[in-house]
């Protein structure tokens, strides 16, 4: 039964019969329609092929007779000439010369002759021919057995004496009385008429015949040699009945030779009435019916299959509609009969809420209302339903709920709390909800949800009144709090003041003479007061800390430099505490960061210096991992083998004014803030300090903090040797890990061992393998022995053999290290690193202990620039310093490369773009004015440049190396640059192979050490600077202490005359001249007597220190002499090959432009052009010399004009 009075749709059995037969009938016309047009375009494909095999074969009909009437006429003209030849006594040769202009001439004539009456040849195109009988030849014996003088005579086809397929035409020569005399034969050339038919095969199943009137085939297309001659003539065939139909043009459809298959045939007759032939050429063009009517048949079956389709998928999908509405007839039944009892079920749902739920239209009418709105209204169902909420409200209430009734038929849902009077008089407080009812945009009414919060109400009420005293509470003890802490910040400051004043006068009164017990008390006091002040510290920042008034910086965090303090600090905290102070550090830290360097390492002191106050024995292992690149997240921690802290009083030692123990506060004395003020701090930083910890067994405290990374760099020091191998000798598990980790950061080969002995086996091991240690690390206290005796054994034991690079690893510092035995082993400066150590400051030992030369296997340095390995290439270098532009310039050039330069990141870019031809490669400084070497490379590489770029920079880590790659850099190369490396590398990114060395392969070798400078000399800097080239850094020396021996006179010249500007000019280049060649005293003097001349001094103070400035020069001059004659004498230049007028130009343009550039290396150019000055005017090199002496590289280029000037005219 269905309640609602709904009756479902049921088609009879004769709708669905209506509904089948429909369907039929519709396929059955489709299919009617399908099948006519396929006829129609069978016929049109027939009419069309039919079409063009006719017009191709009449095309070819008419090319072919063409060529037969241009022979014709030919073998006429031939035969009217004849009987004039044969009047002259050379007549025949003038017939053959005649013929071969006849055959060259035509394109379809392989060759043409005269035959006499017997046959025999004589006059032809080809004179090998002249003298053959061809009697027995059918075109002969044709024209003698019938002569027509009339007649063309197509003989047929025959193979050649040389095996060439071909036929013959000719013309009869008739003799006085009109009787046969002989021939005039053209033979025709196959091949010349071939692209004639090829044309015709449009399709690759498209044939082509020509048919001799006997059946011979004579030509096809495509053609195959089997084929030609084949009897075509046999009675049926189609070229008979269209030779024996005597019609001009036909059209058949047959067997199509040589296939055998049926299709249709073209056929047209070649026998032209005017020329008389005696036999026709037949023309065929033909095509299989298959090809032609494939794409019909494709068609047809495509069609089908779509019409089979269709039918399947109409018959199904009528059943399948028919049955599935059978379906949905009984669903939609089934979902009246649910809807009537979900609407049942919610009815009574809504009744039995405690909350008023009514709905409202637009015209503010109640289309519904539940049990509890309408009890509290005190209505019934009837009187609810219609009625207006105003009616129902009363006026002020519905003035009050009017602004929420409006927002609400303007779609907007309201919600707030109204107080209403109920239908017994009493108050009560409730929370109302208008929400919209929207349908396509347009709002019919609303629903009202409204809850009774009366008793809530009144818990609130009483709980804010509570909640105002405790804050009123609150508010005054941080007042009292914050007072306390501003009383205890003040009064440390004030304690502080005296107590600095204290130490002060202490230290003043030390240095006063006093007797031993004077200076002990001195001492005493001094500590004393040291410590209160520590104390003083601590109470000052954790009184900041409680008053709010500490804030955090936001500068440059360099962390080698924070961790190399750090290690100063516990390494003299540490004493004589047979403790081993470790640093554990990652080498992909970045280099620099983001936060506050002072308070990050106030923390790593507090907790170092605990674990080395509470440990006695063992060791101590600062670490830090980073964990994440963006924002770079770093884990700090500090592990001790100290005395550890009771599980209980973990929480308790970061309190304030609180320790593990009160027994620990008398044994090691402190406040107990230190971890307070740690956690502290750790947590302005975003992070939280943790700690684990077990009694007797050691502490481990830890924390993780995000900084913004900086990309600041700054030069580092020289760098070590590439794949060192490296023994490390140390006996503490501790130590050994961490050192290795470090040094295979650097990429070298470690190995270890933990006493002397094993050590001395190592070493000897290495160099029975050929693969010597170049360093051993000793370790100061290994195995019951101290470095000094591990270092003798090593050295006795290896005494005449490899000695490798010995460094001491130490916790003391080089004063207490040399307090030995005379006879002990020495070490050079950097020879002993103190503990703990840094990576970097390994790093830069082991560049100090070997010269900051590299040891390697590659050739000198000389000599791989001699070889101009990067000859052909352009490179583009942006740089922002003008000396390390000069010095990179300089080696490159010498390389053989071509080098244009960028003051910063952004000329680079418009360099690069602009750029013609493109540069090869780019090298990229990082830090830079204006644009960075990150910034430009990520520009360059989004504007879709591809080419190498390559940075050039002082960070060697490998934190460094990774953020250059992350920039879109290829590579990355290290300052001060190796030549080697550089340019193989530019070689490597360019595509070239690097020129393979003459000779016999070099050996492993540490570089010649250095010579001994004097204080003021940066040699080592200054090499570096120069790729370690010792040639070139004297040639530059030779030259500098030559063209500077007059500078004193000439810098007196200019004061004296007031020429400050001059002067200031002289005194500019000396101070990059002398910076280039590492004189850092001479610079940094001329830098000062310079600004003092650019400042406008008087001539009587400038002169006052010219005195100072010539010491300076004369100082430098005498070691810069001395450097070079140790390094030796420079490398010649190589003779210069003599220029014409031509070339000389050219050696101007180039040293202008390299005036232009401020490059050194116009000196050697200018050398070279001063080689060849057959074509240079001789009155203005005096002028041009004198300039080029003082290095004036502005009057030279202006010099260089006036000649380049001069020259072209």
């Amino acid at each position: 039964m269905n309640p609602l009075g709904w009756k479902p749709f049921r088609l009879h059995h004769h709708a669905f019969l209506t509904e089948w037969l429909l369907l039929l009938g519709s396929l059955l016309i489709l299919g009617s329609i399908a099948g006519l047009d396929l006829y129609g375009e069978h016929r049109d494909i027939a009419e069309r092929e039919r079409d063009r095999l006719s017009m191709l074969a009449r095309v070819l009909h008419d090319n072919l007779r063409g060529q037969l009437s241009v022979i014709d006429r030919a073998l006429l003209s031939i035969r009217d000439d004849l009987p004039a030849w044969q009047q002259e006594n050379d007549g025949l040769a003038q017939a053959s010369h005649r013929l071969r202009a006849f055959a060259d001439a035509m394109s379809g004539v392989r060759t043409m002759s005269i035959l006499d009456a017997r046959g025999v040849i004589v006059a032809a195109s080809r004179p090998e021919l002249i003298g053959r009988s061809f009697r027995e030849r059918a075109y002969f014996q044709t024209a003698l057995d019938s002569p027509q003088a009339r007649t063309l005579y197509v003989g047929p086809p025959f193979t050649t004496t040389l095996g060439v397929w071909t036929l013959t035409v000719a013309r009869m020569i008739p003799a006085a009385d009109g009787g046969f005399a002989g021939l005039v034969v053209a033979t025709l050339d196959p091949d010349s008429l071939m692209p004639i038919l090829d044309s015709a095969l449009y399709a690759d199943d498209v044939s082509v015949t020509v048919v001799h009137g006997n059946g011979r085939l004579f030509l096809s297309a495509p053609q195959r040699r089997e084929w030609l001659g084949a009897d075509l003539g046999q009675a049926g065939s189609p070229f008979a009945r269209q030779r024996d139909g005597g019609q001009a043009a036909s059209f058949m459809i047959d067997t199509i030779w040589p296939s055998g298959r049926p299709g249709m045939i073209a056929q047209h007759t070649l026998a032209p009435s005017e020329l008389g032939t005696d036999q026709p050429l037949v023309i065929g063009v033909g095509r299989t019916l298959e090809a032609v009517y494939a794409s019909w048949r494709a068609q047809a079956r495509l069609l089908g299959a779509g019409c089979a389709i269709l039918a399947v998928t109409a018959l199904f999908g009528l059943y399948r509609f028919q049955r599935k509405r059978r379906e949905v007839d009984r669903q939609v039944a089934a979902a009246h009969a649910a809807l009537e009892d979900r609407e049942r079920f919610l009815r009574s749902l809504v009744d039995i809420l405690p909350g008023m739920v009514g709905y409202w239209d637009a015209g503010l009418r109640c289309g519904f209302a539940n049990g509890a709105y309408l009890e509290w209204f005190g209505k019934t169902a009837e009187q609810m339903r219609g009625i207006r909420m105003q009616d129902l409200l009363g006026e002020p209430l519905f003035s009050r709920n009017e602004p929420f009734i409006r927002a609400a038929l303007r779609g907007e849902r309201q919600r707030f709390e109204r107080t209403l009077v109920k239908a017994d008089g009493s108050t009560g407080y409730t929370w109302a909800h208008y929400i919209p009812d929207t349908v396509d945009g347009q709002v019919r009414g609303f629903f009202v949800l409204v809850s009774d919060i009366t008793a809530l109400k009144q818990a609130q009420l009483e709980l804010e009144a509570v909640n105002a005293a405790l804050e009123k509470r609150s508010i005054e003890a941080e007042a009292a709090s914050r007072a306390k802490s501003s009383f205890v910040a003040n009064m440390s400051h004030e304690i502080r003041t005296p107590m600095n004043a204290v130490l002060g006068l202490l230290g003043l009164l030390q240095r006063t003479p006093l007797d031993d017990r004077q200076r002990d008390y001195t001492l005493k006091a001094q500590a004393a007061a040291r410590s209160l002040l520590e104390i003083l510290d601590d109470i000052l920042d954790f009184s900041k800390i409680e008053a709010g008034k500490l804030m955090l910086d936001d500068t440059r965090i360099r962390l080698d430099e924070l961790l190399r303090n750090l290690a100063v600090v516990l390494s003299t905290a540490l004493g004589g505490k047979p403790v081993e102070v470790l640093f554990d550090i990652d080498p992909a830290l970045p280099r620099a960061l983001r936060g506050d360097p002072l308070r990050l390492q106030q923390v790593l002191l507090n907790l170092a210096g605990n674990a080395v106050k509470f440990t006695e024995r063992g060791e101590v292992v600062v670490s830090v991992r980073r964990l994440a690149a963006d924002p770079v997240r770093l884990e700090f921690a500090v592990r001790d083998t100290g005395i550890g802290i009771p599980p209980e009083r973990i929480a308790a030692i970061f309190e304030g004014f609180t320790q593990a123990e009160a027994s620990t506060t008398r044994r090691y004395g402190g406040t107990g803030l230190g971890l307070a003020i740690s956690q502290r701090l750790v947590r302005l930083m975003g992070g939280e300090l943790v700690v684990e910890s077990r009694p007797g067994v050691g502490s481990r405290f830890r924390f993780t903090v995000d900084f913004r990374p900086d990309a600041e760099s700054r030069p580092g020091a020289t760098p070590p040797p590439r794949a060192l191998h490296v023994l490390l000798v140390a006996d503490n598990p501790t130590a050994r890990e961490v050192l290795i980790r470090t040094t295979q950061s650097f990429g070298w080969r470690t190995e270890t061992v933990a006493g002397a002995a094993e050590a001395v086996d190592a070493i000897r091991r290495a160099i029975e393998d050929d693969l010597a240690f170049d360093i051993v690390c000793v370790d100061w206290i290994t195995a019951g022995t101290d470095g000094w005796e591990t270092v003798q054994h090593i050295r006795a034991s290896e005494s005449g053999r490899h000695l490798p690079v010995m460094l001491m690893l130490s916790a003391h510092d080089r004063e207490r290290l040399a307090e030995r035995p005379t006879g002990g082993p020495s070490f050079a400066a950097g020879a002993v690193v103190i503990k703990p150590l840094t990576p970097s400051m390994l790093f830069d030992a082991v560049a100090q202990a070997t010269g900051g030369m590299s040891v390697h296997t590659e050739r000198h340095a000389d000599d791989l620039l001699d070889t101009r390995p990067l000859a052909g290439l352009r490179l583009l270098l942006v740089e922002d310093n003008p000396l390390n532009q000069q010095v990179a310039r300089e080696l490159l050039t010498y390389a053989g490369a071509v080098v244009d330069v960028a003051d910063n990141g952004r000329e680079g870019i418009v360099a690069t773009r602009n750029a013609s031809p493109p540069f090869d490669a780019v090298l990229m400084d990082l830090q830079m004015p204006d644009m960075d070497g990150y910034e430009a490379t990520r520009a360059l590489r989004a504007a879709g440049e591809r080419l190498p770029i390559i940075a050039m920079t002082a960070n060697v880590l490998p934190a460094d190396r990774d953020a250059c790659l992350a920039a879109g850099m290829n590579d990355h190369i290290g300052k001060p640059i190796d030549m080697g490396e550089l340019i193989s590398t530019v070689l490597r990114h360019c595509g070239l192979e690097p020129a393979r060395p003459d000779g016999p392969p070099p050996v492993t070798a540490v570089a010649a050490p250095l010579p001994a400078v004097p204080a003021g000399i940066e040699l080592a800097a200054a090499l570096a600077r120069l790729g370690g080239n010792r040639s070139l850094y004297t040639a530059l020396v030779r030259r500098f202490v030559a063209e500077q021996s007059t500078f004193a006179a000439r810098l007196d010249q200019h004061v004296a005359r007031g020429e400050l500007t001059l002067a200031a000019r002289e005194l500019h280049t000396l101070k990059g001249l002398a910076a280039t060649l590492g004189a850092t005293r001479l610079a940094l003097t001329a830098a000062q007597v310079e600004d003092s001349v650019a400042a406008g001094i008087s001539t009587y103070t400038v002169g006052s220190r010219l005195a100072e400035l010539r010491d300076a020069l004369d100082d430098a001059t005498h070691a810069l002499n001395a450097i070079g004659d140790a390094f030796g004498p420079p490398a010649e230049m190589p003779a210069a090959p003599a220029l014409d007028a031509d070339g000389v130009s050219a050696r101007l343009d180039e040293l202008a432009a390299l005036l232009a550039e401020h490059n050194m290396r116009a000196l050697d150019a200018y050398a070279l052009l001063r080689r060849n000055t057959e074509h240079l005017p001789e009155d203005g090199l005096p002028a041009l010399d004198d300039a080029m002496h003082r290095l004036d590289f502005a009057a030279a280029r202006e010099l260089i004009e006036e000649l380049r000037q001069r020259i072209r005219c």
